[in-house]
């Protein structure tokens, strides 16, 4: 699921793949072995001599012993595994889309972009707080110019793809939003041609053009202009996105920590969506709890999501995470299809698929060529 899964999805996705790749190997168990006894195992375990001479049970072997005691702290492994810490947060994200459609049947977009920005800002604020004993003097930075660059490009994403979500399936807006890896692909090549100092990667040149059959397939011509508008927003905010990853990237590089420009992110969308709301026509919308018990958990589920992409990213490998938000696809159908929607047609299926499959060559190859290209700006730059 990028920021979106997105430009949330988003924010320490590429940040993170660029910086701590190396880390995939970090994530491991401190709890020692407990005795057997305290797994749940019968007393007459630990005598096994005197069990077997009050009665003729066949005693377990002695990995099945080794497995039995093991079991409780293999899944405290599984459940602090980078790889499952990544997939709850793909499907919470994905909760999150959920969200905003129902919520969008009681309020307007910029309503919910406020509410939710507003949600994040308190989350942040309490848990520096509570965890660092100081909240809001640690949002000091340095590069405010930049961190006001970044959260404008990040709030158009999110109100674009939010606009797009409230009118197309959620399978349709989640795949069109995945196309901020080949935006990304596309601003390598561009970047190359235009500096000079590299060549068009074919490879990369493939990928955008499988990335963009899919997304004909998915848009292909309909009676309904109103649908397509919409998916035509969805790509614009993809290409919001990627502005936006490649910004967090370069305030990663300068050191500014991942939660400080999630804040300005947060704050920057509730403000402008208030703005938004107090200039439209039709102001606020009537107040409805059913409408607001949808509303809350957009920047709860959002911000615990983004909580988990980022320690999911730190402790775990970059190319497997990448891969694993495309999970987010799967929950969204399912979605879909409690809703009422239906199941995507044959066509949509096979555009689907080739978006999926062009994100994550893309993502592959960006994994190889940005540190490379990271490495020759330093040396640039030095």
């Amino acid at each position: 699921m990028n920021q979106h899964i997105s430009s949330n999805t988003v924010d320490a996705s590429v940040d993170a793949s660029i910086a701590t790749a190396e880390n995939s190997n970090a994530a491991s168990d401190p709890e020692a072995d407990l005795p057997a006894s305290s797994h749940g195992l019968p007393d007459s375990a630990s005598t096994p001599q005197a069990s077997a001479a009050n009665d003729n049970t066949v005693l377990p072997t002695a990995s099945e012993q080794a497995a039995a005691t093991d079991s409780p702290n293999l899944l405290i492994g599984i459940i602090r595994s980078p790889a499952f810490l990544m997939i709850m947060s793909v499907f919470l994200f994905s909760v999150m889309v959920l969200c905003v459609k129902m919520a969008s049947r009681y309020y307007s977009n910029f309503e919910i972009i406020s509410f939710r920005g507003f949600i994040g800002v308190a989350c942040l604020l309490i848990y520096q707080q509570i965890a660092h004993g100081h909240g809001i003097t640690a949002m000091k930075t340095p590069y405010l110019g930049m961190q006001m660059w970044r959260s404008f490009i990040g709030t158009m994403s999110m109100t674009c793809w939010f606009y797009g979500i409230a009118i197309l399936p959620l399978a349709t807006a989640t795949t069109l939003s995945y196309m901020s890896s080949i935006w990304m692909a596309l601003f390598i090549i561009a970047s190359a041609m235009i500096t000079g100092k590299g060549k068009p990667d074919f490879k990369l040149l493939l990928t955008i053009v499988v990335g963009f059959g899919g997304i004909v397939l998915i848009l292909r011509p309909t009676g309904d202009s109103f649908e397509l508008w919409a998916s035509l927003v969805v790509l614009l905010s993809s290409v919001f996105a990627a502005l936006a990853y490649l910004q967090v990237a370069a305030l990663g590089r300068m050191g500014e920590p991942e939660y400080r420009t999630v804040f300005y992110f947060c704050l920057f969308g509730a403000i402008f969506g208030l703005v938004c709301t107090l200039f439209n026509p039709n102001g606020f919308s009537e107040f409805s709890w059913p409408g607001i018990a949808w509303m809350i958990p957009v920047g709860v589920t959002a911000m615990a999501a983004q909580l988990l992409l980022t320690r999911a990213y730190t402790q775990g490998n970059a190319l497997v995470n990448a891969s694993l938000q495309y999970l987010g696809l799967v929950f969204v159908i399912l979605f879909d299809w409690i809703l009422g929607t239906g199941w995507p047609d044959q066509l949509t299926w096979i555009g689907m698929a080739l978006v999926v499959l062009s994100g994550l060559l893309a993502t592959i190859l960006r994994s190889i060529k940005i540190p490379h290209a990271l490495k020759h700006a330093d040396k640039h730059h030095h």
